[in-house]
């Protein structure tokens, strides 16, 4: 497994993962995936706390996943 960690979003990639802080919502480059965000934190199904993960597909962007990892405070 190859794993690569970039500031700019490679599209050719399989998977996007992408980290956030406690309390931050700096998805601004994708308006439903920040949508995507809100309703899992509404439903209780993912927070930002460090440890927590949520998978999801978004049929719009070119990964086959899309992954949010809490990374706590």
């Amino acid at each position: 497994m190859k794993i690569t960690m970039r500031s700019d979003v490679d599209v050719t990639a399989d998977a996007l993962v992408y980290g956030l802080l406690e309390g931050e919502e700096n998805i601004s480059f994708d308006q439903e995936l920040l949508s995507e965000y809100r309703k899992a934190m509404e439903r209780k199904i993912f927070s930002s706390a460090f440890g927590e993960v949520y998978t999801t597909r978004l049929t719009h962007l070119p990964f086959q996943k899309v992954v949010l990892i809490g990374l706590g405070k």
